[in-house]
């Protein structure tokens, strides 16, 4: 029978040209693709040079020159302090606490700042995870699944009610091509820049809540690197610094301003851009993304005669439902559409034909109610959803006062104060980082 398929396939047109084609491979031929170098790995610890931490101040963490970085986790405990003396059923939580005291990170050498992350750069990546990462990112920013009811808080000085686990993610350490050679490279440190939001509020009696005060306490952050014996390490510094310069490309995110603090809408809107829907976008870098988030934030809150509730506090720092999107620029729409698109399809990858979504429906079964990635909006300009790669974007150079505007969906705190929020523009960008052989000093050096 199958030299009859055979005989059949000699007299198909279509196959003697596939046939002849160079591309030709026979998938049962025995090849070794590649190997890489064997190589010891070991996690080791860095506290911070100044050992308090205070929020609203900042830690700094001195990079070992051991080998090549790979990864970095940053942890710490949080305490809720006793100014607040809610307990069981009168307490309340804000959603991811352990994101919401971090303002920034920052890779830092010789006092220039390589590359930096907020807190939303945080959430924008997230979003891109797939679901098991997701999971892992919310249980280590130490978020829980409620149904929006009262809490019980520890309330402790000395017990930590939680510890926050997270994957510093810096676009350099993203790639093996790019992570940092930290025993070649001048000397770098991580920079932790602590927020003053408000996570957690709680009331002894009656239903006036109160604000507390968060403690932050034994912070570290643990790193992975690699080492490589004399051989291979020499040959990796000659292929790499050949040249005199090695230039890296990789990419950075970057904050727009956001658009002022607004209460929240019990009602949908109905035009694009009213109060606090608009973002202009200053920056003039080479995007592959821009991703739009509507956020409720401690910060902007303010305290009444009736306080807040847990469910005013719940959505805290979760990024919220919008209707549509738009971007407009030198008097053209790029985009309009509504956001339900870009959940379901708005991460493609051509390669494949598959998509991804941005997030997971709201089921209590999951542990990952109102955690809010789901509202986290993409939009695409490169051609792959990947970050492994450059596939493309559009530079915002010439382009005349683009601007993001949204619709707000409709959302009702029940029997709590209506929250504010910012809409929040988050830009992912293409950039080159160049190390220099004699110093191995290292500079961002073009984004566009």
């Amino acid at each position: 029978m199958s030299s009859a398929q055979l005989a059949s396939n000699q007299n198909s047109a279509l196959i003697n040209v596939l046939d002849a084609s160079p591309a030709k491979v026979n998938p049962h031929t025995y090849s070794l693709d590649k190997i890489y170098p064997f190589s010891s790995c070991q996690w080791v610890e860095h506290v911070p040079s100044n050992s308090n931490t205070v929020l609203g101040q900042s830690n700094t963490f001195d990079l070992l020159k051991y080998g090549i970085l790979t990864q970095l986790i940053l942890e710490f405990d949080i305490y809720h302090s006793t100014d607040v003396t809610g307990t069981s059923g009168n307490g309340a939580k804000a959603n991811m606490p352990g994101l919401q005291l971090i303002d920034s990170i920052e890779l830092v050498s010789s006092s220039r700042v390589i590359q930096r992350l907020t807190r939303f750069d945080l959430l924008a990546m997230a979003s891109d995870f797939n679901k098991c990462s997701q999971e892992a990112f919310a249980k280590g920013v130490a978020h829980k699944a409620g149904s929006g009811t009262n809490v019980a808080l520890t309330h402790s000085a000395t017990v930590a009610d939680s510890r926050a686990c997270i994957n510093i993610t810096f676009p350099l350490l993203g790639s093996s091509r790019t992570q940092l050679n930290t025993t070649f490279n001048e000397p770098a440190r991580v920079v932790v820049n602590w927020s003053s939001q408000k996570i957690y509020s709680g009331a002894s009696s009656g239903t006036t809540f109160t604000f507390g005060k968060p403690k932050v306490d034994n912070c570290k952050i643990t790193g992975r690197y690699i080492n490589y014996n004399n051989e291979d390490d020499s040959a990796l510094l000659n292929e790499n610094y050949k040249d005199g310069t090695l230039s890296q490309l990789t990419y950075e995110y970057f904050d727009e301003v956001a658009s002022n603090a607004t209460i929240t809408k019990a009602t949908a809107d109905t035009v694009f851009g009213e109060a606090g829907c608009e973002v202009e976008i200053k920056d003039t870098g080479v995007v592959s993304d821009i991703y739009v988030m509507l956020i409720p934030e401690g910060t902007d809150q303010v305290i009444t005669s009736s306080g807040v509730n847990a469910a005013t506090m719940k959505i805290m720092g979760a990024p919220q439902p919008l209707e549509e999107i738009e971007l407009v620029a030198s008097g053209q729409t790029i985009f309009s559409g509504r956001t339900e698109m870009l959940q379901l399809y708005g991460r493609v990858d051509p390669s494949s034909g598959e998509f991804y979504s941005n997030g997971f429906s709201d089921n209590a079964t999951n542990g990952l109610t109102g955690f809010g990635l789901e509202n986290v909006y993409r939009l695409q300009f490169g051609q792959d959803s990947h970050k492994n790669f450059c596939s493309g974007g559009i530079s915002m150079r010439e382009l005349n006062a683009p601007k993001i505007r949204v619709k707000r969906s409709k959302v009702t705190v029940s029997g709590g104060t209506q929250p504010h929020a910012r809409l929040h523009v988050v830009l992912r960008k293409h950039s080159v980082v160049t190390t220099e052989s004699s110093n191995g000093r290292l500079v961002s050096s073009l984004n566009n």
